[in-house]
């Protein structure tokens, strides 16, 4: 992988080098900087500037002074920075919306808004700002937030940083290039607006026309997209639609498990599109790999035609749930006393099949019939154990995280 630049924004000095240093130790090819107290004030000026200078007028990229920002891959923002202004307060989501809309930034991850180290058992993006990610801050050292490799606690939810940038340079251009184009259509959603879950409909704001918005639109029209006075040339629309559209995607659409779904949810409910009917939980984890080129290989051949061919916009491959529920050569589909048991179980919190004995069930904030979930145990010698192999209080210790709501896992 190449170098990527991060810049970390935290008005405490110490924490900003701390959180400097964790991510130099993780991934060694990154460039990493905390952004100063001075420097961020400059930096919130220029923003404004553009702000200012695009409302009203026709928005001349020419005389658009360039900002560091603009050439970060990986932006780090901790949500509480009370002390990086003089006057008035500035918050991690409200810089966020700041960097997406006036700025050609990558990925932003929002620190701390709702812990240090949680994870969230809705299994939902918790907010509907601009931040591509919430995390706590013990977490920005996970090995499997970084690389396709990990051990331990590693949210099956959470992209490959390292590819982030790259993604949404892609999608970027794909909005660019389709401009006049339905979303729905483009996506191939429009088969499956019944499926869509009421996020979506507040995504694009009308919801008696939500298939029609385009691309060229949407910003304007989202129920979540750009303030109502604020305006942007071309080239930033896109930016903030090709965001906003994969915060969607990945954030909201993909925990449905409904419209797309992914490997080990797909297998979990039709063992049988495992390649070979393998019943080894070995087997079974090869598709939980984040970084996994030879995936349809694992799969049955049957599968190709219902992969969503735009994969780019996800973190990770998908396939159409509908069109495989219907699909009868598929032997559950056929015959559906012919399902299976497997003894193992996905977990959402490592990102890996466990035997059912290890795992805790819990109910996702998420449409029926998929909102059964399953998380790694954390008070039993086996996930001791487990965390003996992966290490202790570091961020791939599934038993130093703080899991919520709890009612959730009470159910």
């Amino acid at each position: 992988m190449s170098n990527i630049k991060v810049l970390v924004f935290d008005d405490r000095p110490d924490i900003a080098e701390a959180l400097v240093s964790k991510v130099k130790a993780v991934y060694d090819k990154a460039d990493v900087t905390a952004v100063k107290i001075k420097t961020f004030r400059e930096m919130i000026k220029k923003v404004n500037q553009r702000r200012d200078r695009w409302r009203g007028e026709v928005c001349d990229l020419t005389r658009v002074e360039s900002i560091e920002v603009d050439d970060a891959d990986i932006v780090i923002v901790d949500y509480d920075l009370l002390y990086y202004m003089k006057a008035g307060e500035i918050t991690g989501s409200r810089l966020a919306y700041l960097l997406r809309c006036f700025t050609k930034c990558g990925f932003i991850i929002v620190l701390n808004e709702y812990g240090t180290n949680t994870f969230d058992l809705s299994l939902r993006n918790p907010s509907l700002d601009f931040a591509d990610l919430h995390l706590g801050d013990f977490q920005i050292d996970n090995p499997g937030l970084w690389s396709g490799s990990f051990e331990g606690y590693r949210p099956w939810h959470w992209p490959i940083l390292t590819n982030t940038k790259k993604i949404l340079e892609k999608c970027v251009e794909d909005v660019r290039n389709n401009l006049d184009a339905p979303i729905l259509d483009f996506l191939g959603f429009e088969r499956f607006i019944d499926w869509l879950p009421k996020i979506a409909h507040d995504f694009f704001f009308d919801s008696e026309t939500m298939e029609s918005v385009r691309f060229g639109a949407f910003v304007k029209q989202a129920g979540v997209g750009l303030e109502s006075k604020d305006e942007l040339p071309l080239e930033y629309m896109a930016r903030v639609a090709a965001a906003r559209l994969l915060t969607l995607l990945n954030g909201f659409i993909i925990p449905e498990q409904s419209i797309l779904v992914d490997a080990p949810h797909l297998v979990s409910r039709y063992p049988s599109l495992i390649r070979n009917g393998n019943q080894d939980i070995h087997d079974w984890n090869r598709l939980c790999e984040p970084l996994n080129d030879d995936i349809d290989d694992l799969l049955v051949e049957e599968l190709r035609e219902h992969r969503f061919e735009k994969q780019h916009w996800l973190w990770r491959p998908v396939w159409y749930w509908p069109d495989i529920n219907r699909d009868d050569r598929i032997v559950e589909v056929k015959d559906p006393w012919e399902v299976k048991d497997v003894d193992w179980v996905f977990c959402e919190n490592v990102s890996r099949f466990v035997p059912l004995g290890f795992a805790d069930d819990f109910r996702a904030d998420v449409s029926p019939p998929f909102s059964k979930r399953y998380v790694f145990k954390r008070d039993t010698p086996e996930a001791r154990k487990y965390v003996d192999q992966v290490g202790t209080d570091g961020p791939q210790d599934p038993t130093k995280v703080e899991y919520v709501p709890q009612f959730a896992l009470s159910v």
